[in-house]
């Protein structure tokens, strides 16, 4: 029974964390914009998405590592180009931290 107990109490812990970092994730402010025009960038090329370029020619490249550009361009090929499709790797790393932590 205290397993079960346990159990139940993780499950709320993890859709209140789940609930917190996605709350107005959709706001047009929430996303840094020059780090989502590099995602949207690198959803335009191979060539920009393997250097994480900020234009279109793939000159200009973004001063952070691309990993997590990397996956901010996988969320929007999938969700499309949106702010909230940008951030939601991060909230759901966020939710997932506190499984972790647990």
């Amino acid at each position: 029974m205290k397993n079960k107990q346990l159990d139940v109490t993780l499950i709320l812990i993890l859709l209140a964390a789940l609930i917190l970092n996605t709350y107005n994730i959709w706001q047009d402010n929430a996303a840094n914009q020059y780090y989502l025009a590099a995602v949207k960038s690198m959803t335009q090329s191979c060539h920009n998405f393997f250097f994480a370029s900020f234009d279109s020619s793939g000159f200009v490249s973004v001063d952070k590592p691309p990993l997590v550009l990397w996956i901010q361009t996988i969320f929007a090929k999938i969700f499309g180009v949106h702010t909230w499709s940008v951030i939601l790797p991060q909230a759901l790393a966020g939710a997932g931290s506190v499984y972790l932590l647990y």
